[in-house]
């Protein structure tokens, strides 16, 4: 058979013919109309294809691209019918090596389960203030050998090690204002602990286990008003990499940020920044007499969050990202962890309370809803070919 090869028509001789094609049709009104509805459709699609639709604000809206293996499998689940009574209101959520760390906050234990089975693996009760004890806990994160637990009772907090036995704990100031912990290996494998302070000036503390103060800063949010209340710069952070990296993510505003091993903060844009935050401040009175009174300050905001968590994982730092106008759908962001670059997305199946990622790639969250409390480990993969 004959080999069929494309003849090249330079733009001078194309433009000649579709002038000669236009002047047959002078003489054929209603086909001349049907070329120009023709050729402004097209020209319509076009525009289309290039330029996005403009949201109801006139802005375009944020293009994410979605990884391929988008689909997610339940690797295990635990709590998941209303019969069990394993979890009152799992809260936090961390993991460590091949323990995955519950804090409950119904029963205010911290249970250990086998990251591969959801096994239980051990069991912390509140019993009292004693060395590796506690009484009321309000925060987990994980060590690099382990796992660490801030009482607010004792203003301390305890590191166990991945048996739930305990192995060192740091007198720490200002624990009613942490919002978040990264504990990092220091020098001499001593922990290092990276909090975030709910407050305006001093947001990034930096402790050693004598509870001593090694580096103060602050988090120099972009899209928080100046004169915004503590609550605004509160934020999310996530477990420490081996590097000894931790990502903060703020609650509002349109920036996360890096904690480098050396102290220093490097903060970037999100794919779809939050808004400034609206805080409100209210009181209430608890104790009044003759010498003092008492007073607890609430502060509440009904502005969207920018996120509900950050992550850790190699060279990628993954920020959980809240509701945002574009996307109903809660939604995982993976940056670089060193170049700030948007990388791709993530859609969660569900919206979990709370939510990590273990070395392997596997996520563990907790749901809280009107029939059961729960935790579940879950894996994203591609989906199946049918044949």
């Amino acid at each position: 058979m004959p080999t069929l090869t494309p003849t090249l028509i330079s733009t001078p001789t194309r433009t000649l013919i579709r002038m000669q094609m236009l002047i047959r049709l002078l003489s054929r009104p209603l086909a001349f109309f049907a070329t120009l509805a023709a050729i402004a459709l097209n020209a319509e699609a076009q525009q289309r294809a290039v330029s996005p639709p403009a949201t109801a604000n006139g802005r375009k809206p944020v293009e994410r691209r979605f990884a391929p293996d988008s689909l997610w499998r339940r690797v295990w689940v635990v709590g998941a019918d209303s019969t069990s009574d394993r979890f009152a209101e799992p809260r936090q959520i961390s993991v460590s090596g091949d323990v995955v760390v519950v804090l409950d906050l119904g029963t205010r234990e911290v249970s250990g389960l086998d990251a591969q089975t959801g096994a239980a693996r051990f069991l912390l009760k509140p019993r009292g203030q004693g060395p590796g004890e506690f009484k009321r806990p309000a925060r987990i994160t994980a060590t690099p050998t382990g796992f660490a637990v801030l009482d607010h009772a004792t203003a301390r907090l305890t590191g166990y090690d991945r048996s739930g036995r305990m192995q060192w704990d740091a007198l720490l100031d200002n624990v009613f204002s942490m919002n978040a912990l990264c504990v990092r290996k220091g020098s001499g494998n001593e922990p290092h602990i990276v909090a975030n302070l709910q407050r305006r000036d001093s947001s990034i503390v930096e402790y050693d286990t004598t509870g001593r103060r090694r580096a103060i800063r602050s988090l120099p949010w972009k899209l928080v008003p100046p004169n915004a209340v503590a609550f605004a710069y509160a934020a999310f952070m996530s477990d420490a990499s081996p590097g000894g990296e931790c990502v903060v993510a703020p609650i509002f505003g349109g920036e996360w940020g890096v904690v480098t091993p050396a102290g220093a903060l490097r903060t970037f844009a999100l794919k779809e920044p939050g808004l400034p935050a609206d805080v409100k401040v209210a009181e209430r009175t608890l104790d009044r007499s003759l010498t003092k009174v008492t007073v607890q300050s609430f502060q509440t905001s009904n502005t969207p969050h920018a996120s509900r968590g950050a992550f850790i994982r190699g060279d990628t730092a993954i920020v959980y990202a809240a509701e945002t106008r574009q996307s109903p759908m809660k939604l995982l962001d993976y940056y670089d962890l060193h170049t700030g670059a948007y990388l791709f997305s993530r859609k969660l199946p569900f919206i979990f309370i709370a939510l990590t990622i273990g070395a392997d790639g596997t996520f563990y969250g907790t749901l809280i809803d009107a029939t059961a409390q729960s935790v579940i480990a879950m894996r994203p993969e591609l989906p199946k070919v049918r044949r």
